[in-house]
């Protein structure tokens, strides 16, 4: 495996400021133990800052074969994508839509996973499809929600005809991406004019992770850009959008599952995780909401 020096996803500068170091011991030693809700190792490379317009960013990471093979590796989610809290998620998700446009309305979920959202939004209305490159999962939002349109395969390499949707949505999907730039412009083709994209992903300058800082929880060795809303104006207003609405939101956990994840995190919880079982609480892990609309 090797790493890349990838220059500033927004402003392509080369000017870096470190603002944590890297917390990998042995990066060779099994990159698929750190990606995705089933890992066992926590860490990341250095967090840097760009000079030129302020993206947090990781540098170096993961090269795009070392990547490929480690999300290869992952099973399908589907217990977590399912549960109560994903419910909850997916709902307020689809509330944030029905503020900007409301169904009926095409819509295109990119990185569709188990469907839970797509299952949402088509009780709420929506003409519903999904890009998902797990044939696992593909398979079983067909079964879940039959008249949601899936199609198997990238961002890349999905055949998509231009202005197909008047919504794409994007939940945590961006930070894993190696070039954010690529994607929304890809995205932007995939919309009619006026469509509306909406993302969640983490912020970089939000309080929870100011207030963390190196033991920030959504700092993972998967998570390959930290957005904040300057920088997320900047990417989406120079590749054709129009930034309407961008803000924290708030994640649904079960308190087990909180609480291992700030343990991972080196947070000092002791074991009242274990004793609260499955229960659910809504709280801020340093996320954003974006919508925006692309230019006619």
């Amino acid at each position: 495996m090797s790493v890349v020096h990838a220059a500033c996803a927004v402003c392509g500068g080369e000017a870096f400021r470190e603002l944590y170091p890297g917390t990998i011991v042995d990066p060779e030693r099994s990159p698929e133990a750190y990606f995705g809700s089933f890992r066992t190792q926590t860490g990341y490379y250095p967090i840097v800052r760009c000079e030129g317009c302020g993206l947090r960013q990781m540098r170096p990471r993961d090269d795009d074969a070392t990547l490929g093979r480690a999300y290869g590796a992952l099973p399908a989610d589907v217990e977590h994508q399912l549960d109560v809290a994903a419910r909850k998620l997916a709902d307020s998700q689809t509330d944030l839509l029905l503020r900007h446009r409301p169904a009926p309305a095409r819509l295109l979920d990119v990185g569709a996973g188990a469907g839970c959202f797509l299952e949402a939004a088509a009780a709420r209305g929506y003409e519903a499809g999904g890009l998902e490159p797990s044939a696992e999962c593909v398979r079983l939002v067909r079964e879940r929600v039959p008249a949601a349109r899936m199609v198997h395969g990238s961002i890349e390499s999905a055949d998509i005809a231009p202005g197909s949707y008047d919504i794409v949505t994007l939940w945590d999907v961006l930070e894993h991406l190696t070039d954010p730039r690529a994607t929304v412009r890809r995205l932007a083709s995939w919309l009619a004019p006026g469509g509306l994209l909406a993302l969640q992903l983490p912020d970089g300058s939000s309080l929870p992770a100011r207030l963390f800082g190196a033991s920030w929880p959504l700092l993972l060795r998967e998570h390959l850009t930290y957005f904040d809303a300057a920088t997320m104006t900047r990417l989406l207003e120079s590749e054709g959008y129009r930034v309407v609405s961008i803000g924290p939101c708030l994640r649904y956990f079960p308190l087990a599952h909180l609480a291992s994840r700030l343990r991972q995190a080196g947070v000092p919880v002791g074991r009242w995780g274990e004793a609260v079982g499955r229960r659910v609480i809504a709280a801020p892990a340093g996320e954003m909401r974006v919508v925006a609309l692309k230019r006619a």
